[in-house]
């Protein structure tokens, strides 16, 4: 079993091809994944990977240079 424990699957690059980076994982023996969310944008994003796919799991947390984003919402 091979683990990638950080990934980037919710970053905007990877917008018009994220079916075939993660078949080529898949393809390469990656059984798991860990798709990691530091802001508002790629926790939501990260979150929508782990209901879409259910071999990809979520890392989230407010990078401190992000903080100043955060909100009680």
């Amino acid at each position: 079993m091979l683990i990638d424990t950080h990934v980037h699957l919710n970053a905007d690059q990877y917008d018009k091809d994220l079916e075939d980076v993660i078949q080529r994982a898949l393809d390469a023996g990656v059984d798991r994944m860990f798709v990691v969310g530091f802001d508002t944008k790629t926790i939501e994003r990260a979150m929508q990977l782990i209901e879409d796919y259910d071999f990809i799991y979520a890392i989230i947390g407010w990078h401190p240079v992000d903080a100043i984003d955060f909100t009680d919402e």
